[in-house]
């Protein structure tokens, strides 16, 4: 399914929350925001659906954020937010480098207790 399959005589409210999650992706190249912000952009779309919207935003060359527990649309990003207990931390890479950043921060620390241990 497709923008194409979502009849001119509905209305928004008519459609489903993937059909006007599908309509909002086809009307961006017109729109041409300079942000995109995605808020859980794959929770009411079908497996076609989400493939659709994981292409639009491996595509999009503006700045794109996007709000997500899900984790298949944290697979193409450059870069991850974590907000946990009011503070940001930033890291580098995908959900992948994200995943492993906890580990390497955790040994980082560890040499220090040692170093500062053995002296």
């Amino acid at each position: 399914m497709g923008p194409a399959d979502i009849g001119l005589d509905r209305t928004v409210g008519e459609m489903s929350g993937g059909e006007r999650v599908l309509l909002r992706l086809a009307a961006l190249p017109l729109a041409r925001p300079s942000v995109l912000l995605l808020d859980e952009p794959a929770g009411n779309l079908g497996l076609h659906a989400r493939g659709r919207l994981y292409d639009a935003v491996e595509t999009w060359t503006g700045v794109l954020v996007a709000v997500s527990h899900g984790r298949e649309p944290l697979e193409s990003v450059h870069r991850i937010a974590d907000l946990r207990d009011g503070a940001v931390t930033w890291y580098g890479g995908s959900l992948p480098a994200y995943e492993e950043a906890p580990a390497v921060e955790q040994e980082a620390a560890g040499r220090m207790v040692r170093a500062a241990s053995a002296t």
